[in-house]
């Protein structure tokens, strides 16, 4: 941009220095046409003659020479002063560029230090978020229920029926150990039996326990701190009746060769909620592998085995046991 002024401003000064000598050129032609020799002459007047005033006009050549000799000797000041006023404009226009170049730094300055802000900003709320959920997380935590498993057995017998299904009921004895009142406290669980490709025992208990999940929260049993059920309740056992299908049964028995026993488990879920986080499903989940003591496997051949001649015994795969 610099270099681009500076010619201008050469452009503009040899313009004018072209233009005064153009001038001088015009002045000296004009005196050559307009003076022109006047000859002397007598005029006539009354019979005498007088003489005629002989006006001298000036040398050209002389008046040019005069003309140069004072132009070498006078100086152009009128070109000096253009000089003079380029330079001081070249000068303000440099000291414009370097003042726009400094309010563009300013600016970007400027951005990015809004830019930082809003991250600073940004990375504020976020940790302030984060605290919030922790503090939430804590509340919860420290004031909450949670109900513990005592105890599962099979209530009555183990009885295979005419059509085929297997057929008992499961007793559940259950603790509040938290410290807020458990409420809409269900007890679930389903016979499961191990299939050759699955799914697996503890595959059908997730399954299913997640579907009670997405159920709507609503009734059960309400255990404050510390009480156990079904003592509360005055009754001696809390029963809830299961069975198996002849399908499902028919599937258990190809896994072994001899087609005459099936791997049994027992599989469910306590769901319940509180009062510091009502609109959550909380579960505690269990999975059992029933026998016949000894321990013996189960075969449809047996008819009725009866609760003294069965025991449960907890997964030794370790899935399928969890709260939250």
């Amino acid at each position: 941009m610099l270099v681009a002024i500076l010619m201008y401003f050469f452009i503009g000064i040899t313009a004018d220095a072209e233009a005064q000598n153009s001038f001088k050129t015009y002045s000296i032609a004009n005196i050559s046409t307009q003076h022109t020799k006047i000859p002397s002459k007598s005029c006539t007047q009354n019979g005498a003659q007088s003489p005629l005033i002989t006006h001298s006009l000036p040398n050209l050549d002389k008046v040019s020479a005069n003309n140069s000799h004072e132009n070498s000797e006078v100086p152009k000041s009128t070109d000096w002063w253009l000089v003079i006023v380029g330079i001081a404009q070249v000068l303000v226009g440099a000291a414009q560029a370097v003042l726009f170049f400094w309010q563009l730094m300013l600016i970007r300055k400027s951005v990015k230090d809004t830019y930082n802000v809003a991250v600073s900003s940004k990375e504020s709320a976020d940790a302030a978020k984060q605290a919030a959920n922790i503090a939430a997380r804590t509340l919860v935590a420290s004031h909450r229920a949670w109900v513990k498993l005592n105890k599962i057995s099979i209530s009555g017998s183990l009885l295979f029926d005419d059509n085929g299904v297997l057929n008992t009921d499961i007793a559940f004895d259950i603790t509040n150990i938290g410290q807020s009142p458990a409420i809409h406290i269900s007890c679930n669980a389903w016979l499961v039996v191990l299939k050759n490709g699955g799914p697996y025992p503890f595959e059908e208990q997730q399954k299913r326990c997640d579907e009670i999940r997405k159920q709507p929260i609503g009734g059960g049993i309400t255990l404050f701190p510390g009480e156990r059920y079904p003592d509360k309740s005055g009754f001696g056992k809390f029963c809830i009746g299961v069975n198996l299908p002849p399908d499902e049964i028919e599937k258990a028995l190809l896994t072994n060769p001899e087609h005459r026993y099936l791997s049994l488990s027992v599989v469910g879920c306590l769901d319940y909620t509180f009062a510091t986080d009502p609109e959550k499903h909380h579960q505690t989940r269990f999975i059992f592998e029933v026998h016949k003591k000894g321990p013996i496997p189960i075969s449809p051949m047996d008819k009725r085995i009866e609760e003294t001649d069965l025991s449960l015994f907890e997964s030794g795969i370790g899935q399928g046991w969890e709260a939250d």
